[in-house]
């Protein structure tokens, strides 16, 4: 064959290949983009995915109007694959899961455990792996989704919006799937993440209107897993413990008494640096206990009662006190843990894996159930305060003897 002629074929074919559209494309006219979904179980046993879709039409409009920004599509199905799949019954385009900001978990569905729904995510090429992940408190997932609150159009991002502000609040936590994949397998360390409750709201009215009640949602505590499956909850003050515990707490403010017998000798102290250590130790006996050392530093942002904090004694008396709240909040919440959550969210199985990876390698499998429950520690706190802020002494500042 002439060399020519071959080359004129190889071009064509090579150009016929560039001109060739993606097999796979998708039409954004055709697709609903889903901006935070909700798995639920439903009352026939399926699970019950509700899809949070935008609607690209309301979202043009000016000056707002009655059509909701996003529509809620809830189906179901034996498997989160084929409730997706069901969407298309009732909805007139195919769901787009990679703009999801937030999955939100029902209570009842993520105490039978979550390992197939984090099996699908992974699996899955549109869900990303750094999407927040939630569980509903005494409500179902569907109902948070169903809140419009907040400045956002979308409720997706009003619910994104409160979950980066928890850096500035650690009495809550909250986790994404990533943080999850890596502590589910439970091998000294267990997932934990946060959790929403729907609140009442009541506005403020204007002048000739009335107040207007309304849900709102709140980021409160924390969700606490075995392995895949919820154990439980702890509240604000014992979150704040786990997060002190565990290195996620970065600021946040705590309130303490100046004197012990009179609680409005309040001094609120904003926590600016903490840092925790957990060292294990096994006696000869075989006995596994843990110290915990931690030093935390803090300003002074308010004081009530006109209180004269550049005295040395009521000083060093506040930052006394200091101390002791975070003994006694972290204390309170290891003995909750350990003694009705029974599961090692703290990461104390994993420092004792370690520093002692063949004693580690023969009580894994029981550690939960059977050792974490009762292993002795010990808690140490050493604080500093740092500054009383702009105004030292009081106009009317009182004396310590009361």
């Amino acid at each position: 064959m002439n060399k020519k002629l071959v080359a004129v074929l190889i071009i064509i074919t090579l150009s016929a290949m560039l001109l060739t559209g993606c097999w796979d494309r998708k039409e954004l006219n055709q697709l609903g983009i889903a901006m935070a979904i909700g798995l639920d179980k439903g009352d026939d046993g399926k699970i019950q995915l509700t899809s949070q879709i935008v609607r690209p039409a309301a979202m043009e409009k000016q000056g707002g109007g009655k059509e909701p920004p996003y529509e809620l599509v809830i189906s179901s199905g034996d498997s989160i694959f084929e409730a997706i799949r069901h969407t298309v019954k009732e909805f007139d385009r195919r769901s787009f899961f990679s703009h999801i900001k937030v999955i939100v978990v029902g209570e009842d569905y993520a105490r039978e455990g979550l390992g197939d729904t984090i099996d699908f995510i992974t699996r899955s090429h549109e869900l990303r792996k750094t999407t927040w992940l939630i569980v509903a408190s005494d409500c179902k997932a569907s109902d948070v989704l169903g809140v419009k609150h907040g400045l956002e159009k979308i409720q997706a991002n009003y619910m994104e919006g409160i979950l980066k502000s928890q850096k500035i609040e650690s009495s809550s936590a909250a986790s994404k799937v990533i943080d999850f994949i890596k502590t589910m397998p439970g091998e000294g360390s267990n997932p934990v993440t946060g959790v929403f409750s729907l609140i009442d709201v009541k506005s403020v009215p204007t002048e000739g209107t009335e107040p207007e009640q309304r849900k709102g949602l709140k980021l409160t505590g924390s969700a606490l897993f075995k392995k895949d499956k919820l154990v439980g909850f702890l509240d604000n003050k014992d979150t704040l413990g786990l997060n002190i515990l565990t290195g996620k707490c970065k600021k946040t403010s705590i309130n303490v008494q100046a004197f012990s017998n009179d609680a409005d000798s309040q001094v609120t102290i904003e926590l600016i640096k903490i840092k925790c250590s957990v060292k294990p130790s096994i006696t000869d006996k075989g006995n596994i206990s843990f110290d915990v050392a931690i030093k935390a530093e803090g300003n002074m942002t308010e004081v009530k009662q006109d209180l004269d904090v550049t005295n040395l004694q009521l000083f060093e008396q506040i930052n006394s006190n200091f101390s002791n709240y975070i003994r006694v909040t972290t204390d309170k919440t290891i003995k909750n843990i350990q003694g009705n959550m029974k599961t090692d969210v703290l990461g104390f199985g994993r420092t004792l894996e370690i520093k002692y990876p063949k004693s580690w390698s023969k009580i894994k499998s029981k550690w939960d159930d059977e050792i974490f429950p009762n292993v002795s520690y010990t808690v140490e706190v050493a604080t500093c305060l740092n500054r009383t802020g702009l105004t030292l002494k009081p106009i009317n500042a009182k004396k310590i003897g009361k």
